[in-house]
């Protein structure tokens, strides 16, 4: 590939063959933007017109011809276009028919009359030459309408305009074909996921893609969707050679660039200023200078790929009108279910100052039925909405995080109204410790508090329970083997913060209880 000049212009030969493009290939985000492959092929002239430059983002417009292609210039301008436009009111209509006799049907106040005559000079006031030669001046607005004596009356008004179109001058085998790339905003997909509970211990998922078409007409397209989290700098700039305008009033140029120096587009990555911009859960691949590999779909799974950290769902043949919607099913996989009961208790202790006390029991925490399972499917599970139902009823719905292939992710059903967690904690001792200012005063007492927990499980099976809660101080000891985990804290920080998950199974219509002990530090009250 040889590029010989690069350039921008402002009125091109009207005369040169014009050849289309069409979009074969388009990979799309969920945020409204689009990597959009269009091709055309080389005619017999070596010079020619394609269609305007799509508005892109900057940097991420590209031409990408094949080896065997020379391009010896590839210019952005205009066109002159005649056209033409029906007249919007009855003095334009007068002047175009400046020359030709007519029956003028005017109004004198509450009368009106018909005149033939000849417009001799058309604007506010009129000239017309009458039969017997002679000329007559009045206002324009007096006219009501105009009838055909002999020549035919003019309603179309020509009109002359500036059509943006891009000049291709290429050395190349006429048929050859020529690709565009453009990363472009008005198209995006919108996932979204059934889970079936089909069976005991079994869910089906059902992918589901619903395709935003605002673009452009697409005609059998493969398209691809993107998951996956990318970093694009210039999103919300413009890219100079697909725009009419002044690029400088467009797009936010980095200081940088100008000689100024400071601070550019700013913290550009995700969410920086300037015009960077996050495309939520999904990445971009603006893939090699050959079309070909650039959008060929590798081999792997049926409907789509991995590349990198990016995965690539793979849906052909869509044809989809500017302005329509389209659903589409990617794929169906059968995973093995646990149902968790969760529930997260809040710290039972509450301090200030030297302070410490119980927390009241006002509320009875809320428990939830959730799902845990695998990806089974060889392709990963993007961030999207899942609805899960039984017996073709809706029983609740959750947000399912982006998980891999073989990852496991959990969904939250709804509220476990039949399972009650009663909760209550006493302060068991509180002593002074050895901790002491210099005048030996007591600076911390040591606190050691016992809870307590019961479960009633009313539901009609068994059931496996999480529990979590975060204690301010040191777990001492508890029933039921939790997981125990001692969080950061900050400098100024006496006490641990710890993390403690409760993992058990409630018989049906049975109480569990379970009781544990930890200790803190609190200041020491005045004596």
């Amino acid at each position: 590939m040889i590029f010989s000049a690069l350039a921008a212009a402002a009125i091109l030969a009207p005369e040169l063959p014009t050849v289309d493009d069409k979009i074969v290939g388009i990979s799309m985000f969920k945020n409204g933007y689009a990597v959009v492959l269009r091709e055309f092929e080389l005619p017999e002239e070596r010079e020619f017109l394609l269609p305007a430059a799509p508005r892109s983002s900057l940097g991420t417009y590209w031409l990408l011809p094949p080896d065997n292609v020379k391009i010896n210039s590839y210019v952005s301008g205009f066109v002159k276009k005649d056209g033409k436009r029906d007249a919007t009111a009855m003095q334009e209509v007068i002047a175009l028919n400046k020359g030709k006799t007519v029956k003028l049907h005017i109004r004198r106040g509450e009368k009106e009359e018909a005149v033939i005559a000849k417009i001799k000079q058309a604007g506010s006031l009129l000239v017309l030459e009458g039969r017997d030669g002679h000329d007559a001046v009045i206002p324009a607005n007096m006219v009501v309408w105009l009838e055909q004596v002999e020549e035919e009356i003019i309603t179309t008004v020509k009109t002359e305009t500036a059509e943006q179109v891009v000049r291709l001058n290429a050395s190349g085998k006429p048929g050859t074909k020529l690709y565009t790339m453009a990363l472009q905003s008005g198209i995006y997909w919108s996932p979204s996921y059934s889970v079936d509970l089909y069976k005991p211990g079994k869910a089906r998922i059902l992918s589901r893609a619903i395709i935003i078409n605002d673009l452009a007409d697409l005609e059998d397209v493969t398209a691809k969707l993107i998951s996956g989290f990318p970093h694009i700098e210039h999103l919300g700039s413009t890219d100079p050679f697909g725009t009419p305008k002044n690029f400088m009033n467009l797009a936010p140029i980095p200081t940088t660039q100008l000689g100024f120096g400071g601070g550019g587009f700013g913290g550009g990555g995700f969410g920086g200023s300037g015009g960077g911009r996050m495309i939520g859960q999904n990445a971009l691949s603006m893939g090699r200078s050959a079309a070909d590999e650039a959008f060929q779909m590798p081999s792997g799974t049926d409907v789509g790929q991995a590349l990198g950290d990016l995965f690539f769902y793979a849906q052909p043949g869509v044809t989809l009108k500017r302005g329509e919607r389209g659903y589409w099913s990617l794929f169906e996989a059968e995973t093995d279910v646990k149902h968790i009961y969760t529930s997260e208790l809040p710290d039972p202790v509450l301090t200030s100052g030297s302070s410490v006390v119980i927390r009241p029991s006002e509320t009875l925490p809320d428990v939830w039925h959730t799902l845990e399972f695998k990806n089974t499917a060889e392709m990963p599970l993007t961030t999207a909405p899942a609805t899960v139902m039984q017996e073709s009823e809706v029983i609740g719905q959750d947000t399912i995080s982006y998980t891999p292939a073989g990852g496991n992710a959990s969904l939250t059903v709804n509220k476990a109204l039949s399972i009650r967690i009663e909760s209550a904690a006493e302060i068991k001792s509180r002593a002074p410790t050895d901790i002491k200012d210099s005048r030996g005063r007591v600076l911390w007492d040591k606190i050691v508090v016992e809870g307590v927990m019961e479960i009633l499980n009313q539901r009609p099976e068994d059931s496996s329970l999480r529990l979590g809660m975060n204690v301010t101080g040191t777990v001492l000891s508890s029933d039921g083997d939790p997981e125990i985990s001692v969080l950061p804290k900050g400098l100024n920080d006496r006490n641990d913060h710890t993390r403690v998950i409760w993992r058990l199974d409630a018989p049906s219509g049975k109480k569990v209880k379970l009781t544990y002990q930890w200790e803190m530090l609190a200041p020491a009250r005045a004596s």
